[in-house]
């Protein structure tokens, strides 16, 4: 199944009020591609061990491996996990299956984002009747070994699907990516999980006009009070609020309708701080001036959170941490 999708390359670096640099510097490039279909093969039915249960969600998995206790790992919060290691190599691999507890609309938790060691691959691939996010490669502070996780988003909760293995155990892993691919969620969602084009170039847009005007107006906050500076203020004031107007245009697709509503909240945050910061420069009011950097601080940092949940929904090559760097 072919399907082109625009794959946006966010990557967003929060700058604290003084420093000059860019809030977020957009790649956008049109690239068609196969969605992957996972399927337990032929080999399945002849090597099946059971049923495995975790909430409403069912997994059937191949005779060679049993139910265990499911390990925890930091930052990947289930509810209702259960999991599965083969009945050789004891301690070599796993397969863990729950819910993910995470905010709503949110294909990973953002406390995972947070904890990964280095980019994940993103991808979105079919298990059949549904589509799943997979992430390629999560590693994750604090625990020692790589993550194929998949998350697939319901109607009420989003299952996730993690599979890991030791060094030389790789067998082990191909062998949990079979079985993940038998997943029954227990009513995942008819959306289609393939990235929209029209809503990324509207994004892009938005956020590339904004980071243009951010770049030439930043370096003339530097110093003192003033009516320039207030001037400033208000253009940027006008940009985030240009950007938030762009982005409430675009017609969000179902997946990810509550990150684009976190977004827009930002954006109109954003123009609020600086409008604020308007104000106190006008009438040179330091303590005021303070308050509204800070406001200004907070906006940013959570206008780059939330364009780095966009990467988890396929909008990117692959998802990070957002970066974060305070100057003075």
């Amino acid at each position: 199944m072919q399907r082109a999708v625009l794959r946006l390359r966010l990557r967003v670096t929060y700058a604290s009020f003084p420093a000059l640099a860019t809030l977020i510097g957009v790649l956008a490039a049109i690239i068609g591609f196969a969605a992957a279909t996972l399927t337990a093969g032929h080999e399945a039915p002849s090597r099946a061990g059971g049923s495995l249960v975790a909430g409403d969600a069912v997994l059937q998995y191949f005779r060679g491996w049993h139910p265990v206790g499911a390990p925890r790992i930091p930052g990947l919060e289930l509810s209702r996990p259960a999991a599965l290691a083969p009945e050789s190599g004891v301690g070599t691999a796993r397969l863990i299956v729950g819910e993910l507890r995470a905010p709503a609309g949110s294909a990973l938790p953002p406390g995972l984002v947070a904890r990964l060691r280095a980019p994940a691959r993103v991808s979105v691939v079919s298990f059949g009747a549904f589509d799943a996010y997979r992430y390629d490669g999560v590693r994750i502070v604090g625990f020692d070994r790589p993550l194929i996780l998949y998350t697939v988003p319901g109607r009420v909760h989003t299952m996730a699907v993690a599979c890991y293995a030791g060094a030389g155990s790789q067998s082990y892993l191909q062998t949990c990516q079979r079985m993940a691919a038998t997943l029954d969620p227990g009513g995942a969602s008819p959306d289609s999980l393939t990235p929209s084009s029209s809503y990324a170039h509207a994004v892009t847009g938005a956020i590339h006009r904004l980071d243009a005007q951010r770049r030439t107006e930043r370096p003339r906050l530097r110093g003192e009070q003033s009516a320039g500076q207030a001037a400033v203020a208000a253009r940027l004031a006008t940009a985030y609020t240009a950007a938030a107007r762009a982005v409430e245009a675009a017609a969000a697709p179902n997946p990810v309708t509550a990150v684009d509503q976190r977004l827009l909240g930002r954006l109109r945050s954003g123009a609020a701080a600086y409008n604020a910061l308007e104000s106190a420069a006008r009438v040179q009011d330091r303590g005021a001036y303070a308050a509204a950097r800070t406001a200004v601080d907070t906006a940013e940092a959570n206008a780059s959170t939330t364009l780095a949940e966009l990467d988890a929904f396929g909008y990117g090559r692959t998802v990070s941490p957002p970066r974060r760097g305070r100057s003075s």
